[in-house]
C-alpha cells in the first residue's frame, strides 16, 4: 500500500447528499470566479465573499435540515402513540372474539346436551 493510498483512505468522504451538494456548488462557483478573474489578485479578491456566500447557505441549508429533523421526531412519536393505540384495540378487540366464541361453544355444548 502505497503512502498517498494510505493517507486517502483516511480521510472520511463525504456521505450525504447535503455535502455533495455543497461541494458542487463551491466547484461551480470557483469555476466562475477562477474564469472570470485576469489575474491571481482578482481570485484572491474574489474568493473571500464567496466563501462567506457559501457558508451562509451551509448554514441556511443546516437550518432546514434541523426544522425537518424535529418534524420527522414529531411525526415519528405520533405514530408510535397511533401504532400502540392500534395495538391495545386490536388486542381488546381479539379478547373480546375469543370471549365471545368460549360462549358460543358453551351455548352450543349446553343445547345439544339437553335434548
Amino acid at each position: 500500500m502505497s503512502h498517498s493510498t494510505a493517507h486517502a483512505s483516511s480521510v472520511p468522504q463525504p456521505t450525504t447528499t447535503l455535502s455533495q451538494l455543497f461541494n458542487t456548488l463551491s466547484v461551480y462557483e470557483l469555476l466562475k470566479i477562477l474564469k472570470n478573474a485576469k489575474n491571481r489578485y482578482d481570485v484572491e479578491a474574489l474568493c473571500p465573499p464567496f466563501i462567506e456566500q457559501e457558508l451562509e447557505f451551509f448554514n441556511y441549508l443546516s437550518g432546514k435540515i434541523q426544522i425537518i429533523e424535529v418534524d420527522i421526531a414529531v411525526k415519528h412519536a405520533r405514530v408510535q402513540v397511533h401504532h400502540k393505540a392500534t395495538t391495545d384495540s386490536l388486542k381488546c378487540l381479539q379478547h373480546k372474539g375469543f370471549e365471545r366464541a368460549i360462549e358460543h361453544v358453551l351455548i352450543k355444548h349446553c343445547m345439544v346436551k339437553k335434548p
